[in-house]
């Protein structure tokens, strides 16, 4: 017993999913009991006129199982589009993260690039301008000898 409690399965729900099942049955009973009272009234009435046309009690007897079976299908269809439908939200909040990440990442790089590119281009007006000044001595120099 033990052993199934702390290893929950399929077979035995946990937590939200045990609430959700206890919910999923209470559903069932209810559905499977509206159907039970439909079927009895379907029965008596049959009972009362013969001669109604397309009613067969032998496969009006046999509609429990049926009926258990469309039932849990329907409701476990239903929770399974709503998780499907959480996650599909979920991840569609991811991707919008993921885009506001991606637009700040660009914004930091062009920022980066755009000062990184400014500082070279200093750098380089520095380096030409003492190479000018650099030229302007040496033909100084040049022109003081003649």
């Amino acid at each position: 017993m033990m052993g199934n409690f702390l290893n929950p399965g399929p077979d035995r729900p946990m937590g939200a999913n045990l609430m959700l099942e206890l919910a999923k049955k209470r559903g069932v009973a209810t559905a499977e009991e509206m159907c039970e009272h439909a079927k009895a009234n379907v029965i008596a009435a049959k009972q009362l006129i013969p001669a109604m046309p397309h009613v067969n009690l032998g496969e009006v007897k046999r509609l429990n199982f049926a009926m258990q079976l469309i039932f849990d299908n329907v409701v476990s269809d239903a929770i399974a589009n709503r998780k499907i439908q959480a996650n599909m939200q979920a991840m569609q909040e991811f991707k919008g993260q993921i885009a506001q990440g991606q637009h700040w990442v660009s914004g930091w790089l062009n920022g980066r690039i755009r000062h990184d590119l400014a500082d070279l281009e200093r750098r380089e007006h520095e380096a030409k301008a003492e190479l000018d000044r650099y030229r302007r001595e040496l033909l100084s120099k040049e022109l003081d000898k003649l």
